[in-house]
């Protein structure tokens, strides 16, 4: 049921059903694995002391469980991508990942995650792209309202407020935390990186207004849309965006200089 490559320290599994085998923990001297777009469902296996690893690529399956025992910063020195994005992962999202001294990227869009935004991610100086919408929307996070329709309830399984410092990171360039249930308001003194382009905060439970700093900067995507801000915006906003999308009021505007 497992169709797997191994070329040189790479791992590729394609057009496979069933688990992933815990034998896999124990090559050690794998770089790269890759299992995305299967139809795999199960527990990851303890990748935790795999310390050559440096890209962990799980997309698209049907993956449950929790991601203890799969990282640890301290033997997984070298580890650069994660993406677990479209499973049914529960439990909190894995803290070690966020003190991995070269993570770059890190996706988990559509998961059973619960809890908060852990603060140690403010402490990724590498971190170029965090990909965090619905982390849980999963469709195993679902439930029917009846039998005789189609309709379903998402219960709320991540909440709490966005760390501001996460907008300072230095070489952050896409955020999106979309669908989390998230509220509180974001800082007027708010600080965003010149690396920033790419902001999506929609459906979540935010509320006050929006900071100058996100007013007054250029944009290739915004989406703040259904939220609960409120005030003025600047006369300004947005006048330094060249070709960039602007979502607002559940529509959205492609604005050209």
């Amino acid at each position: 049921e497992i169709s797997a490559c191994l070329v040189g320290s790479e791992m590729c599994i394609r057009d496979s059903t069933g688990t992933l085998p815990p034998t896999l923990a124990s090559l050690t001297q794998l770089q790269g694995i890759y299992v995305a777009s299967n139809m795999l469902t199960g527990c990851i296996p303890r990748f935790e002391h795999l310390s050559q690893l440096q890209v962990l690529t799980l997309s698209k399956n049907a993956f449950s469980g929790n991601l203890e025992g799969v990282f640890n910063s301290t033997i997984q020195q070298q580890l650069v991508q994660v993406a677990v994005d479209y499973n049914a992962f529960t439990g909190t999202l894995p803290i070690d990942v966020f003190r991995m001294p070269l993570l770059s990227s890190f996706v988990a869009i559509s998961n059973c995650f619960t809890g908060t935004l852990p603060g140690e991610v403010c402490t990724q100086i590498n971190l170029q792209s965090l990909i965090f919408d619905g982390l849980h929307t999963a469709r195993a996070c679902r439930s029917k309202i009846s039998m005789f329709s189609s309709a379903y309830i998402v219960k709320t399984g991540f909440h709490g407020s966005i760390p501001p410092c996460i907008f300072s990171l230095p070489l952050l360039s896409s955020l999106h935390l979309s669908g989390n249930s998230l509220s509180g308001s974001l800082p007027e003194d708010l600080v965003v990186s010149d690396r920033l382009v790419d902001l999506t905060l929609s459906h979540n439970a935010l509320t006050g207004s929006i900071p100058r700093a996100i007013q007054r900067r250029m944009w290739k995507n915004l989406d703040l849309s259904y939220n609960r801000l409120s005030g003025v915006l600047d006369s300004d906003f947005a006048a330094q965006s060249i070709d960039f999308s602007l979502t607002l009021d559940g529509k959205t505007y492609n604005l050209t200089d």
